[in-house]
């Protein structure tokens, strides 16, 4: 899976190794901050995406379409997927939310 960038307004980029990429984003809800932001990507493949957003959201990417999988009470900061498969998100006043494989 090459690298990707996530910023303002849902912009996603893939670099292919030669140059960067346009990709389709998810369609990302306007946070309490005023912003559309993905604030950080996780996965293990190209076809298993996760995207955290300012406004809560939590997305997947299944290699062919964006599913919001989650609405959660707070913006979200940060993703991340563990070897087990668990995803953690941390977000705004210390909040921390785990799925399980």
């Amino acid at each position: 899976m090459g690298s990707s960038f996530a910023g303002e307004n849902a912009t996603l980029r893939r670099w292919n190794g030669v140059s960067w990429l346009g990709v389709v984003a998810p369609a990302v809800s306007v946070g309490s901050d005023g912003r559309r932001a993905i604030t950080q990507l996780a996965g293990a493949s190209s076809s298993d995406l996760w995207a955290a957003t300012s406004s809560g959201e939590v997305f997947h990417f299944d290699g062919t379409t964006w599913t919001r999988s989650a609405r959660l009470s707070v913006g979200l900061s940060t993703i991340a997927r563990a070897p087990s498969g668990a995803m953690f998100a941390a977000g705004h006043n210390g909040a921390i939310f785990r799925r399980a494989p």
